[in-house]
């Protein structure tokens, strides 16, 4: 009779516990939904999207081939790092970049390692994907790209109009945009520029002022030229710092 009474006992507490049970497994898809829901866009693989980190280790650069450094750093949802992850670097100008892989595969630290050079002035965004679900990292870096030194045989010279009159008192303006060596403008101003003509038996004549020419403050430099005689094409050249650039040409009618 006692035994019975046990086995009775024993049934009851096991339905009970099974209807707990049935209620526990039959949430479980939408609990997995919610959480699956909740953790889109943030965890993939184990790795979180939103912890891992891109830095650019030098976020100015010139834009003449010098290189910098981006570091990027794999976390997991526990916020370890994550070696032996491969990474990949890529930049929101494309081909305007380069970019050199020193490590694409994270150290024992969870971090890869990228160099990035330009000879394109601009703001470059650099992302990083996880190759293994081919995911963005959340986090993006940003490098700015600024123009080299002044180049006398870059820079570019305009006289307009390129033809005046001398018995109307027309007069042109002489106009130097400064550019580096890769043709990136320069915005900037602070350069000696010094406007030069030929004096050539027959050419026309006339006289430039200011002389350096008038720094306007955004990396061009202007003049005036007001003739004094007429004649064949007059060529107007200039000097960078002692550095002869090209030329362009005025005509001068009577």
């Amino acid at each position: 009779m006692y035994f019975r009474s046990q086995i009775k006992l024993w049934q009851y507490v096991m339905s009970r516990n099974h209807w707990i049970l049935s209620i526990i497994i039959a949430a479980l898809p939408a609990v997995s939904g919610c959480l699956d829901k909740e953790l889109e866009g943030v965890s993939v693989g184990g790795i979180d999207l939103n912890a891992s980190s891109v830095v650019a280790l030098s976020p100015s650069l010139t834009a003449d081939g010098s290189l910098g450094t981006i570091e990027v750093t794999v976390v997991n949802v526990l916020g370890y790092q994550v070696p032996g992850t491969s990474v990949s670097l890529v930049s929101n100008r494309g081909a305007s970049d380069t970019i050199t892989a020193l490590s694409s595969v994270t150290d024992a630290q969870g971090v890869a390692r990228f160099t990035t050079a330009s000879t394109s002035a601009g703001r470059s965004t650099y992302t990083a994907v996880i190759e293994s679900v081919n995911r963005a990292i959340s986090v993006t870096a940003d490098v700015v790209f600024t123009a080299g030194p002044i180049s006398a045989l870059k820079s570019t010279i305009l006289v307009n109009p390129s033809s005046i009159s001398l018995t109307a008192n027309e007069t042109a303006e002489i106009r130097l945009t400064a550019l580096d060596a890769y043709e990136n403008p320069i915005t900037t101003g602070g350069e000696t520029v010094v406007f030069t003509r030929t004096f050539n038996s027959g050419e026309s004549e006339g006289t430039i002022y200011p002389n350096p020419a008038r720094d306007n403050g955004d990396g061009t430099y202007s003049a005036t030229y007001t003739p004094t005689k007429s004649g064949t094409t007059n060529y107007i050249g200039f000097d960078i710092n002692g550095a002869s650039g090209d030329f362009a040409t005025i005509d001068v009618t009577p």
